[in-house]
């Protein structure tokens, strides 16, 4: 896995760089350039279409470190919640509803992998409330688990299937967005680039939308 790494980091860049980083600041470049929100859009979608055959591969790499990421965090939540049962499960509610605000948009799982959590509101790291609210697919199924039998079924046929269906939804959205990113207004992408493109444009990101108004 520590030889794997930088290759997934590689991958991930060029996935999040082709996609997610496309859509964010769209609607930015569009606002500078006073050119249609929804023909840049159109534009985008094309250059997506042309480019498939060459950026399937690390799409997919993408997609899997994703997923990685989030099964590494599951697993912390594991260990949290099994170690002074019933009252631990509270600790492993609370690790996987604010991770993603943790250590500017990063869990463990991401910081190990190189992914951060962004707001696709404003650019900055995943809030603390963001945070909670992405990661309420999850959370919610794991704090019934604080109930015996009952609360462990409601777990294992509530959760389990909330999860693979976020799993399919990252696959199969164009975005690569899940359902907490729905939920929550944010998306994933690669922690070097997205510091690099936050900090080079944060001012006049705001500067844009106040002209317009």
């Amino acid at each position: 896995m520590i030889y794997l790494a930088p290759k997934i980091k590689l991958y991930t860049y060029l996935y999040l760089t082709s996609r997610n980083l496309q859509r964010i600041f769209a609607v930015k470049c569009c606002l500078a350039k006073k050119v249609p929100v929804s023909k840049r859009i159109n534009e985008l979608q094309n250059i997506d279409v042309k480019k498939k055959y060459v950026l399937k591969s690390p799409i997919t790499v993408g997609h899997l470190a994703r997923v990685i990421a989030k099964l590494i965090d599951l697993f912390i939540v594991l260990l949290l919640s099994v170690l002074f049962y019933p009252v631990s499960i509270l600790a492993g509610v609370a690790y996987i509803s604010f991770a993603d605000h943790t250590q500017h948009g990063q869990s463990v799982g991401k910081k190990f992998i190189g992914m951060a959590v962004v707001s696709l509101e404003d650019g900055n790291p995943c809030s603390w409330k963001q945070s909670v609210v992405r990661n309420l697919p999850i959370s919610i199924p794991v704090l019934f688990a604080i109930i015996p039998f009952w609360g462990w079924l409601f777990t294992l046929f509530i959760g389990v299937p909330l999860v693979l269906f976020e799993i399919y939804l990252m696959f199969r959205l164009d975005s690569g967005h899940r359902l907490g990113d729905v939920m929550a207004d944010t998306t994933v992408m690669a922690k070097d680039q997205g510091e690099e493109i936050t900090k080079k444009s944060k001012s006049s990101w705001f500067e844009n939308k106040a002209s317009v108004r």
